[in-house]
């Protein structure tokens, strides 16, 4: 009896193998001899790839190929082919002769006169270099400052989402009393706290985005209505010949 048990239970070892495995005539799993094979028959092939492999064939000769191989391929492919693209074309540049050589010189010489130099001035369109806040003035778009402010808002919103998040995680900690706090939630009212708590993390976050919507188009409004913009000036110019 006792060494039937042993046979029974060393056949149900040797149908149970574990994954990459398989069993042989004298009850002992062995390792399939295909690399990345899940299920295989002895000497006879794989019959089935782990996960991120691909079966070549049916047989003997199949294969289990690792997908992911293929990707890291290719992107070493391209990294490469855009490596050597980089140095064709400073190669090319290097090699070739400039456009208009005068353009620089010419733009550097007449820099100082096309140049609004006292950016104090009253009316003045040109913003100092160090003075000048992008996320806050118009200076090339009323666009990217309103971008700016969305960022900054979902930075915020983000951040309060969640410190209000962390606040109903640790609610049902208030409701007992532990070494480090009382119990501030009292027995039974836990699940009006957390109602309440899910009503105020809606509701701030609604007033939230109005607050935000308003002071955006306040900020449109103040660009169009009180800044000074090339719309507001005219071109004047005289001494034109009377036949003109």
């Amino acid at each position: 009896y006792f060494i039937g048990n042993l046979a029974i239970k060393a056949l149900d070892c040797t149908k149970a193998c574990p994954i990459t495995t398989y069993p042989d005539n004298s009850q002992v799993c062995h390792a399939c001899p295909v690399v990345g094979c899940a299920t295989c028959g002895g000497r006879e092939g794989c019959e089935d790839c782990l996960i991120f492999h691909m079966l070549t064939g049916s047989g003997a000769d199949g294969q289990c190929l690792f997908i992911f191989g293929g990707v890291f391929g290719a992107a070493a492919l391209f990294c490469s082919c855009l490596v050597l693209l980089g140095l064709l074309r400073f190669c090319c540049l290097g090699l070739s002769s400039a456009q208009s050589p005068g353009v620089l010189e010419y733009c550097l010489a007449h820099r100082r006169r096309a140049k609004v130099h006292d950016y104090s001035t009253r009316g003045n369109l040109f913003y100092s270099f160090d003075d000048t806040n992008v996320r806050r003035q118009n200076i090339s778009g009323l666009a990217m400052a309103l971008h700016f402010r969305h960022v900054a808002f979902q930075a915020l919103l983000s951040l309060f989402l969640i410190l209000l998040l962390l606040i109903g995680y640790f609610l049902p900690t208030l409701s007992k009393e532990s070494a480090f706090l009382p119990q501030i939630i009292p027995d039974g009212k836990l699940g009006l706290a957390q109602q309440v708590h899910a009503v105020t993390l809606y509701a701030i976050c609604f007033l939230a985005t109005l607050r935000w919507v308003w002071t955006q188009d306040r900020a449109a409004r103040t660009d169009v209505e009180e800044e000074a913009h090339l719309r507001n000036y005219a071109l004047l110019a005289k001494g034109f010949p009377k036949s003109a």
